[in-house]
């Protein structure tokens, strides 16, 4: 009785005891005595358009259809409540309400002929898990005692029972591939998709750093030697190199030119003459000697 009553004052149905109507209305009654609605002024600023200022709670999980943003069922709302029409005797109440996001506007309506809600504008709702006996593929209701007592004595009887029971939760699969994924969207988490995108590209970008590390490295252009092969050694016996005399002459005629000076006095000539001799010599000295290594 206490909730009960509780819940009567914050609608202002309550009438208390001390109250009647010469005391003037009940909103000035209860203001005199000190309870004032929390919204202040602002919650009957437009009744003379019929809207009144209420705290609206969400009756199920929503999704805002501009910024995607979830939310859950109880969250509560300053919303304009106004009546739009009826139903046969009953109202049709609309409430109108902003996204705290991206200040979308949200219209939720009550339907009496459905005894539901309805997601007018700016808001879908969020499916959610509920069970069911046919759904889950189980028999749901049990068969009665007569049934039961047949299906003993027949086995056929009861194959065909079994077998019909399950042709709908078959069909029900088959026709709900649209509500899965509308439940699989709302329920993805964005989280462990990010995660495991920026792991990815995280390998990937190693990867590539070590591949760019590999090709920067100067190549090594060295390449191992055979074993040594008798015919090889045979093979390079038999080469014999011969000697250009006229290249060689040529070669020490211009060694000397470029070893005599200019400046040569005439009591020089001679040692000029004594030191190409000597670099001839050398040169022809070197000369049998590559030949006798190449032999």
């Amino acid at each position: 009785q206490a909730i009960t009553l509780n819940a009567s004052r914050a609608d202002a149905f309550y009438y208390p005891p001390d109250w009647d109507p010469s005391k003037g209305s009940l909103d000035a009654f209860q203001r005199k005595k000190g309870f004032e609605h929390h919204l202040g002024k602002s919650r009957v600023r437009q009744l003379n358009q019929g809207i009144l200022v209420i705290r609206f709670e969400m009756p199920f999980h929503t999704r805002c259809l501009k910024c995607e943003n979830r939310i859950a069922k109880g969250v509560r709302f300053n919303a304009n409540k106004k009546k739009i029409g009826k139903y046969h005797t009953t109202s049709i109440w609309e409430f109108e309400m902003r996204c705290t996001t991206c200040a979308n506007l949200f219209k939720i309506r009550t339907d009496p002929e459905n005894a539901e809600y309805v997601m007018a504008e700016g808001l879908r709702k969020v499916q959610t898990d509920t069970w069911d006996a046919a759904e889950a593929g189980s028999m749901g209701e049990l068969p009665d005692q007569e049934t039961r007592g047949r299906m003993d004595v027949d086995p056929m009887f009861k194959l065909d029972y079994n077998s019909k029971k399950k042709v709908v939760p078959e069909k029900i699969r088959k026709s709900d591939l649209r509500e899965l994924y509308a439940m699989s969207k709302d329920r993805e988490d964005e989280y462990a998709l990010n995660s495991s995108l920026r792991r990815t590209f995280r390998t990937m970008k190693k990867e590539e750093i070590a591949r760019e590390a590999e090709e920067a490295r100067p190549k090594n252009f060295s390449f191992p030697l055979a074993e040594e092969d008798p015919a090889d050694a045979v093979e390079a016996r038999r080469v014999q190199f011969t000697t250009d005399h006229a290249k060689v002459g040529a070669a020490l005629r211009r060694q000397a030119k470029v070893a005599e000076s200019i400046f040569v006095k005439k009591g020089q000539a001679k040692k000029v003459d004594l030191a190409c001799k000597h670099r001839k010599l050398l040169l022809a000295q070197r000369i049998q000697a590559r030949s006798k290594d190449a032999g």
